[in-house]
C-alpha cells in the first residue's frame, strides 16, 4: 500500500511540474515571437515556418513514444491519418493568428 501511495504521490508531482513547465514556456513564446521582429525584418509567415520546423521534431517524438504504449485498441491508419490532419490544421491556425496578432501589436522592448 506504501509503495502505491509513492507512485501516485510521485505521478502527481510530476504532472504539477509538467503542467508548470509547459505554462511557462507557452508564456514565454510570446518574448522569443517579439525578440525575433526585433531583431529582423521578418513576416509572419516566415516566422511561422521556422517555428513550426523547430516543433516537428518533438512532435515526432510524440507521435513515437505514444505508439511504443501498449494499447487495449490499436488505432487504424484512417483514424490516425484524421487525428494528424486536425491537429496540424489546429495547430497552423492557432499560431498563425497569433503570430498576425504579434504584427499587429507590439510593445517596444528598446532600451
Amino acid at each position: 500500500m506504501t509503495s502505491l501511495l509513492k507512485i501516485t504521490n510521485n505521478r502527481f508531482l510530476s504532472g504539477i511540474l509538467i503542467s508548470v513547465l509547459g505554462a511557462l514556456c507557452f508564456s514565454s513564446k510570446a518574448i522569443f515571437v517579439k525578440l525575433g521582429y526585433r531583431d529582423a525584418d521578418i513576416e509572419p509567415l516566415t516566422l511561422l515556418a521556422v517555428r513550426m520546423m523547430v516543433a516537428l521534431p518533438f512532435f515526432l517524438l510524440n507521435v513515437f513514444f505514444a505508439g511504443l504504449r501498449k494499447q487495449e485498441k490499436p488505432l487504424k491508419l484512417n483514424i490516425w491519418i484524421w487525428i494528424s490532419f486536425t491537429g496540424c490544421l489546429g495547430y497552423y491556425v492557432s499560431s498563425l493568428l497569433d503570430f498576425a496578432d504579434y504584427n499587429t501589436y507590439l510593445p517596444d522592448l528598446s532600451d
